[in-house]
């Protein structure tokens, strides 16, 4: 008999354990931060987010364990989205910077420069969009809280898609007498009140403790705003030097705020801020390595300047990349760190195609600012598409179209809609698919393609398109100066004539305004004259002895090989 009963109890408690008693998930130990001073619970086995140093907002993030779909989506694909959970600081202290600045810009007009400040919560859930898109307040109240009052926001955001998949945003905002803590949650609504108990339990344990550190922003408080560094006018080492200070202030402060979990690995060019193992960071920074190596050798006369050490962020998987990525705009101020996100499954993943963009689009930016800048937006996306098709060996890249690429290239081929090369360079490329076909025409140009009357096309090429931009450059200069003058000519004639009543006064504002419109309109088509001058001139220079049976030569050529 005792048996038996022993036998039933078991079957109960594992029937008890198999059955899910809810769809939420109840909070978790305590998060501490100590940066900003608070410890908070987050839902169990909800991922904690890496923070940038960048970011001035918010001081920690959460993502949800389980992606979620809209219950009425049916068989339709829909992307699973995860709930995640935000605690965002308001210091009092902050209320009294500089919000912005007026300067003169390069060209005339007004450049405002801006520092985000914000009055609460509802201001900031308003300039940041974090809703997404359009919303309204379903609850607002105040309650009195175990340190003080807590305002409590309850807000509907409609699926601008018409996906059917509208968010519950809710948030309680710890008022203290120093600072305003928002804690803030955000999910499908349709899972809103499944999750709810859970929330409610975190959002209210919420507690202060002892800050260790200054608040981010706090060093500015109460300073004018200083603008990043302005190239302009400095030597090659003076760029240097510049970029060197900037970079390792950047390197130090993002080590200062690596979570638990987080390292640092460098190597000669890169540094890594890495979760992932030691075996894989290591792998990424080769890559980076030999990726730079190979641009320096192929294309290192493009430019003269200092190409600073690059950050990369290498994440466990994509989920915490994009948690990383979600922030408020302060986030990305400043030189952005290269992303990977480790692929899960495959021996040589795709991130390493995006790394390997990035790093090209980073170092050209670099080398030479003006030249990627002004570079034709085919040949720029043609060099990052390119160098995305190289496989790190060791120290070397090998070059590999994969299968998506090829089959691409050559459906392009098929539809008779591939641009002649000709025409990429002049850019008469109306109603053709150029950037499928840009990276392999680059490749071809620097490889197969690189003989005979095409033989250092594409470098002399790059080498003229410099020149073109330093000449149109100046020519622009010249022609500022002289719509300058005219504006000021005209200011001088308006402040020199009698304003003896309202009514001149008003007409003599009239004529100002007109003259500044002028002046814009007068800046903008030399500003387009420049760019068709550089294209023209950079090609001229380039290919004026190439006949157009080479030409067609060339065509035939790389299709043969494409395809």
């Amino acid at each position: 008999m005792t048996k038996r009963v022993t036998i039933s109890l078991a079957i109960i408690l594992v029937a008890l354990v198999a059955t899910p008693v809810r769809a939420g998930d109840p909070p978790g130990p305590y998060h501490k931060n100590d940066r900003w001073g608070f410890k908070v619970k987050s839902p169990n086995g909800w991922l904690t987010a890496a923070m940038s140093a960048n970011e001035k907002w918010v001081a920690s993030k959460f993502v949800g364990s389980k992606g979620l779909k809209p219950k009425d989506a049916g068989n339709t694909y829909y992307w699973e989205q995860k709930p995640d959970f935000w605690i965002i600081g308001f210091p009092h202290s902050r209320k009294g910077e500089r919000k912005a600045e007026i300067k003169d810009g390069k060209y005339g007009q007004k450049v405002f420069t801006t520092k985000e400040n914000y009055r609460d919560y509802k201001d900031f859930m308003k300039k940041e969009g974090i809703a997404g898109g359009g919303y309204h307040f379903t609850r607002e109240e105040e309650i009195d809280g175990p340190e003080g009052k807590i305002s409590i926001y309850e807000a509907l955001m409609e699926d601008p898609t018409g996906a059917r998949a509208s968010k519950r945003i809710l948030t309680w905002v710890y008022h203290f007498d120093d600072i305003d803590f928002a804690v803030q949650f955000r999910i499908l609504d349709d899972y809103y009140k499944n999750y709810l108990k859970g929330f409610k339990g975190c959002l209210k344990s919420f507690r202060r403790i002892k800050r260790k550190r200054a608040l981010p922003g706090a060093e500015t408080t109460g300073r004018k705003i200083k603008d990043k560094d302005d190239e302009t006018g400095m030597t090659t080492e003076e760029k240097k030097q510049s970029r060197q200070e900037e970079m390792e202030g950047r390197i130090a402060r993002e080590k200062d705020v690596l979570g638990k979990g987080w390292y640092m690995a460098r190597s000669k060019n890169y540094v890594a801020f890495s979760n992932t193992t030691r075996k894989y960071t290591k792998r990424i920074l080769n890559h980076c390595e030999a990726v730079r190596a190979y641009l320096a050798k192929e294309l290192g006369e493009v430019g003269s300047d200092y190409v600073p050490p690059g950050i990369v962020r290498v994440f466990q998987n994509y989920d915490a990349q994009r948690a990383y990525s979600q922030g408020s705009k302060s986030l990305w101020s400043g030189a952005s760190p290269i992303l990977v996100a480790k692929r899960q499954g495959g021996s040589f993943g795709y991130e390493f195609d995006g790394l390997s963009s990035s790093i090209t689009s980073q170092w050209l930016s670099y080398k030479n600012t003006a030249l990627s800048n002004s570079m034709p937006p085919w040949l720029r996306y043609g060099l990052t598409q390119y160098l995305r098709m190289g496989r790190s060996k060791g120290k070397k890249l090998e070059f590999k179209l994969d299968g998506w690429d090829r089959t691409r290239l050559r459906a392009l081929l098929k539809s008779g809609r591939a641009a002649p090369i000709k025409k990429m360079f002049l850019r008469d490329t109306e109603g053709m698919d150029v950037y499928t076909q840009s990276g392999s025409v680059v490749w071809y140009l620097l490889t197969k393609g690189n003989r005979g009357a095409f033989k250092g096309a594409l470098r002399n090429y790059l080498q003229n398109l410099i020149v073109s931009i330093e000449t149109a450059q100046a020519e622009l200069e010249a022609e500022r100066e002289k719509q300058l003058a005219k504006l000021e000519a005209a200011k001088a004639g308006e402040a020199g004539e009698s304003d003896e009543d309202e009514d001149e006064d008003e007409e003599g504002g009239d004529e100002e305004a007109s003259a500044a419109e002028e002046f814009s309109q007068a800046m903008i088509d030399a500003f387009k004259k420049r760019s068709k001058k550089i294209y023209e001139d950079s090609f001229n220079a380039t290919f004026s002895e190439i006949t157009d049976k080479q030409w067609d030569r060339l065509d035939r050529a790389w299709y043969a090989w494409a395809k």
